[in-house]
């Protein structure tokens, strides 16, 4: 039997996200193992008793019929048996069992990855800082990673694919669902140099509770989350707490201090994420790490080619135009700007800026239902929320739990998309 069937079984079975993955994992260290072990086994990892009936069916079927269609369809499947899954992704909070992937995936526990990421609704000043950080990393040595929505995740992609960088995309949905519609093009684009990846079987639609879920991968598959333009309420701030949270370090962008869609990212600087305004910023970081793979003097002139070339393009007033900026590639001479303007509406060809509110909680909408899959503890902690804010030591004490279990499962239904951090240790329903 083909491993990558049990691994796709057991997540087939636990769901993604599982809060007991590494212990369970610790005890019968593969996916084959758990197959294989008791009920007494599955009990000392903390497995619950639905947990543990749906374990003991041990149905292979579906599992090997969800590989056979992968490969069917072009795709590939990577699981921790793999030599090419990501290093990265083993050690962090409720790994993924599978990945599911369609082009050439990069050889990540080789090359530095950065993730950017930031709002859906961007605006000129945050297409311009990312497509100019981006030009800047992809010069510099690194993997760019993004999700796939509209926005500062396509924007960072496109630049990233313009620069000949290498590129992962990772989905919240099946890699065969058209999601948005206004990226099929970029998500084809990747596949030239880079790969689309999801924790998702084909099929799988992009639901609300998977995009919390995904940016766990977002921060966790890099060495480091670079948000660039982010609201007080964003699906990158979310991909920045996971980063925190899995030890990876966190990059923002400052805005301006009056602007609704910098509120984000200068909190995160204010909570002590790392201000950078360029690849250099976020290089020095790793230079000790990685060594002659980075290169800080191509990164400096790769932004200033990119100011270079939206100056150049910058119509007159009264010679507007809707042709795209050029390539931007590093160049040898001239020297940069002497203040950096945001980009003109003429230069952002690179991505539409269309809403697309997929996690954004709305006050008379219904919350995310508590999946099963959750442990005990989260499944008790949940039916104690409400849309008001609560401590995290009232819900601990209201469950009579210690503090780092009520964490725990918090930090569970947070992956699961059903609750909220709002700061400050108070957690609401999602």
């Amino acid at each position: 039997m083909d491993t990558r069937v049990y691994w796709i079984w057991l997540q087939q079975v636990l769901g993604q996200g599982f809060a007991q993955t590494v212990p369970l994992l610790r005890l019968c260290d593969t996916a084959r193992g758990v197959y294989e072990a008791d009920e007494e086994i599955w009990q000392r990892a903390g497995l619950s008793q639905a947990q543990i009936r749906r374990l003991q069916k041990k149905d292979l079927t579906k599992a090997a019929a969800c590989l056979r269609e992968t490969i069917e369809w072009g795709g590939w499947v990577l699981t921790p048996d793999d030599e090419r899954f990501p290093s990265t992704l083993r050690g962090i909070y409720a790994p993924p069992l599978v990945l599911y992937g369609r082009g050439t995936m990069p050889d990540l526990n080789n090359i530095p990855a950065i993730t950017v990421v930031g709002t859906r609704r961007c605006t000129d000043y945050g297409i311009y800082v990312t497509s100019r950080l981006t030009a800047g990393l992809v010069a510099g040595g690194f993997c760019i990673v993004s999700g796939g929505a509209v926005g500062i995740d396509a924007t960072a992609l496109r630049q990233a694919l313009e620069c000949d960088g290498v590129t992962v995309c990772i989905q919240a949905c099946g890699l065969d669902i058209d999601y948005p519609t206004h990226n099929t093009q970029m998500r084809r684009d990747v596949l030239r140099r880079g790969a689309l990846l999801s924790e998702y079987p084909l099929g799988t639609p992009p639901l609300k509770q998977n995009f919390p879920m995904r940016n766990r991968l977002l921060s966790g598959i890099s060495h480091g989350t670079c948000v660039t333009e982010a609201p007080r309420r964003s699906g990158a701030l979310i991909t920045a707490r996971h980063a925190l949270e899995q030890g990876r370090d966190v990059f923002a962008v400052p805005g301006p201090v009056l602007s609704a869609t910098t509120v984000g990212t200068n909190r995160l600087i204010r909570d002590g994420a790392c201000l950078i305004t360029g690849a250099e910023d976020v290089m020095r970081e790793y230079v000790d790490r990685f060594g002659a793979r980075l290169h800080i003097d191509a990164a400096v002139e790769a932004e200033k080619a990119f100011d270079r070339a939206v100056k150049k393009h910058r119509p007159s007033a009264e010679k507007a135009t809707d042709a795209p900026p050029q390539k931007v590639k590093p160049a040898k001479a001239a020297e940069p700007p002497k203040s950096a303007t945001p980009a003109p509406k003429e230069v952002q060809t690179v991505v539409q800026t269309l809403p697309e509110p997929i996690l954004s909680a709305v006050a008379d909408t219904p919350p995310t239902p508590c999946p099963d899959y959750v442990s005990d503890n989260a499944k008790r902690i949940y039916k104690r929320l409400h849309r008001a804010p609560q401590a995290i030591d009232d819900l601990a004490a209201a469950e009579q739990l210690p503090v780092h279990q009520a964490l725990a499962a918090l930090t569970e239904l947070e992956i699961a998309g059903c609750a909220a951090m709002i700061g400050g240790g108070q957690y609401t329903l999602q």
